[in-house]
């Protein structure tokens, strides 16, 4: 039985010294491993380095354009006021002109009718005066026709005085 011992003893070393070997040689993959994660994770670190540098320039960028734009929209929310302002001037002259207008119109207005009435006066005293002037044109035809054989008779008698 001793042998049997000696036996399954140095099957055991043996089989100790197997997975020893085998876990060492795990181990070296193992550290194989961890040395490339360990590139892996530095690779990583340089690039998050990186696209922190880059950030901070986007940042920068970003801070830069918001400046800008800020003065652009504050420069556009000026000229809007001006503008504003200006269109209200306007609107207020041209409001202001147009009363004037329809007030000269009305003016206007008034003075047409007022000419108009006047015309109509001067007209109905022209037609008073021309009625007046055929009824005294008629009545001088009127006598005058009613005369005229007496006148003629008288010039005759008279031209008829002379050449005798």
């Amino acid at each position: 039985m001793s042998e049997q011992l000696t036996r399954i003893e140095s099957l055991l070393v043996t089989l100790t010294e197997q997975v020893m070997d085998k876990f060492d040689k795990v181990d070296v993959r193992f550290e194989a491993m961890d040395q490339r994660f360990e590139a892996m994770d530095q690779r990583f670190d340089a690039m998050d380095q990186r696209f922190e540098a880059m950030d901070q320039r986007f940042e920068a960028m970003d801070q830069k354009f918001e400046a800008r734009f800020q003065v652009m929209d504050n420069r556009l929310d000026e000229l809007d006021g001006e503008m504003k302002h200006r269109f209200q001037t306007m609107d207020t002259r041209f409001d202001s002109v147009q009363a004037q207008l329809d007030r000269m119109e009305e003016a206007q207005a008034e003075d047409i009718l007022g000419i108009l009435q006047m015309t109509d006066a001067k007209l109905d005293t022209v037609k008073a005066l021309c009625e007046h002037t055929l009824k005294e044109q008629a009545l001088l035809k009127y006598e005058l026709d009613r005369l005229k054989p007496s006148i003629f008779s008288q010039s005759n008698k008279l031209f008829m005085n002379d050449l005798e």
